[in-house]
């Protein structure tokens, strides 16, 4: 992915990519790129002669690990989440590293939907530690979602998929192509759950909308508050989103498929 920054650190990326990314590239003997979508909005992909050694290798998931199960009533009560009250689930870091993954533009869409939906409408669960937690509890706590929204901190890998399968719908607010990918929503599929996501290269051919979710203008709080209140307003869309995002995660993202590495390893050494 490229390098993105402001002030220094950003002339230091633009200095590095104008002197040394051409030469890396073309002395490569194979490139590769989780999205060929990505690939052509990016700095590599504007350079001549390299597609001849580009090889699409999207990342996985292990869809034996996430997959759809009934929700912990227990873990629900135990975080002071609602029974029968659909769940919104972000996760990402929340630390300043990490400020384009847009937890802000979620928590005023939530608002929205609040108010224009009512309180109970839906609630949301974020999981993530940084240092830019405590700014989002605090504009939380502005927008008087208090009592709808919990942080829920850190989350280990063997027990994420109980969080993903506490929640009714996820949603990939990112702001800006900082975002490349979105391995979140390869773990948010595999769980069945339905998918908001941003429009931004790469991220937009993770899913495939309409069949299990849709795409956001970055950065557009009324947009995403709209497809919010669309979505959790048609039960029978979000179970065919649900089972669709299942399906696709099983097809293409799944890491018990033979390695892509593996291959591009093979081809390589047999031309040498």
């Amino acid at each position: 992915m490229d390098s993105r920054a402001g002030g220094w650190k950003g002339w230091i990326f633009k200095i590095w990519q104008k002197l040394f990314l051409k030469r890396l590239l073309t002395q490569a003997e194979a490139i590769t790129c989780a999205s060929l979508d990505y690939w052509r909005h990016s700095s590599a992909g504007r350079i001549n002669g390299l597609d001849d050694k580009l090889f699409i290798v999207p990342f996985t998931v292990d869809t034996n690990l996430f997959q759809p199960r009934p929700k912990d009533q227990e873990l629900l009560k135990g975080y002071g989440l609602k029974s029968g009250v659909p769940i919104i689930l972000i996760v990402g870091g929340l630390d300043r590293a990490h400020y384009f993954k847009g937890v802000p533009v979620l928590l005023s869409a939530l608002a929205k939907v609040k108010t224009t939906a009512g309180a109970d409408y839906c609630q949301g669960i974020i999981v993530g530690e940084g240092n830019l937690r405590d700014k989002y509890y605090k504009m939380a706590q502005t927008l008087g979602l208090a009592q709808d929204i919990v942080f829920i901190g850190k989350v280990e890998q063997n027990k994420l998929p109980a969080i993903y399968n506490l929640a009714d719908l996820f949603v990939l607010p990112s702001i800006n192509s900082c975002e490349a990918f979105g391995l979140v929503l390869l773990e948010a599929m595999a769980s069945g759950l339905p998918c908001l996501a941003s429009n931004l290269p790469g991220v937009r051919q993770v899913i495939d909308p309409p069949h299990n979710g849709l795409l956001i203008e970055p950065n557009n709080v009324d947009d995403l508050a709209d497809k919010i209140h669309q979505l959790l307003a048609d039960d029978l869309t979000l179970k065919r989103m649900a089972q669709a995002s299942r399906q696709r995660a099983i097809e293409y993202f799944s890491s018990s498929a033979p390695s892509s590495l593996v291959k591009i390893y093979h081809k390589i050494m047999e031309q040498q």
